[in-house]
């Protein structure tokens, strides 16, 4: 069966809170939901300096393969431009690491988490790479069009405001799609792709990503259109925390819950029960 790195950049501590208490429920999660002939390697990039906190804390008595890497190794000591909100840098940085990760991951696909993702239901690559093609959630654009019209402007590329385009964390990427971004990088701004998105706040990965695929005639080619989580059963804000309820049979495979709704892992995890069990 076909394997697929999962890549997770990592905080220690965010303005949420304990990442790593986060990241821990993610984990088991995989460990027991994912199917062990599909999953090649968990990589855990890290920000400069934590990776011994997060060895000692994450990797004992794992039962998949977890690698454990400092940012730096992959994307360098990069400054965060001007314009990025003040108590967001982890977040911009951590979208150059999910792009970064084409040249480490050992699958031509990868799939991309955050710590705040709970697997939830068996999971296979045969269902999250169907027929060859990686399985994407899409959401309107005008959700965030700020996010479009950013990464099309750096990219030097039409919009198209009514098709839906690639949501948010966890997704599957494809190498190719990767370093077709690349390329066009450097042809509209010359020099290294890293150096063209150290230098701006204009763009998110996945915007990014889903233009150029666009753009290249790769989309349709190297994915499918599919449920990774079902929009309606995840927690995205504080004021739905309270009448949010956790549904193990919902679409997609795995749940956001995100750390910025204000709920904390202990309460992560009383809430999803049994699911760990």
């Amino acid at each position: 069966m076909t394997k697929i790195d999962c890549v997770l950049p990592l905080a220690v501590v965010s303005h949420d809170g304990d990442e790593i208490a986060r990241a821990e429920i993610l984990i088991e999660s995989l460990e027991k939901f994912f199917d062990r002939d599909s999953l090649g390697r968990l990589l855990i990039v890290c920000e400069a300096g934590k990776a011994k906190e997060i060895l000692d804390r994450l990797l004992p008595g794992r039962s998949i393969p977890v690698e454990v890497i400092d940012e730096r190794f992959w994307i360098g000591r990069v400054a965060t431009p001007k314009g990025v909100v003040t108590s967001s840098p982890g977040w911009w940085r951590q979208q150059l690491v999910k792009l970064a990760a084409a040249d480490h991951v050992a699958t031509d696909f990868y799939l991309v988490l955050d710590a705040d993702v709970v697997l939830r239901k068996a999971v296979s690559s045969a269902d999250l790479i169907p027929g060859g093609r990686g399985l994407v959630s899409v959401a309107p654009k005008s959700i965030h069009p700020y996010w479009w019209s950013d990464s099309a402007a750096t990219l030097q590329l039409p919009l198209e405001w009514t098709q839906s385009g690639i949501s948010v964390t966890p997704q599957i990427l494809c190498r190719e799609i990767v370093w077709a971004i690349r390329h066009r990088l450097h042809k509209v701004h010359g020099g290294e792709w890293l150096d063209v998105l150290a230098a701006t706040h204009r763009w998110t990965e996945f915007t990014l990503y889903d233009l150029t695929a666009r753009h290249s005639g790769l989309f349709d080619r190297r994915h499918e259109v599919g449920w990774m989580t079902d929009p309606a059963c995840n927690l995205y804000r504080n004021g739905d925390r309270e009448r949010w309820a956790f549904r193990r049979n919902a679409n997609g495979f795995f749940t956001i819950i995100q750390s910025n709704s204000g709920i904390t892992p202990a309460e992560v995890r009383r809430k999803i029960g049994g699911l760990l069990a």
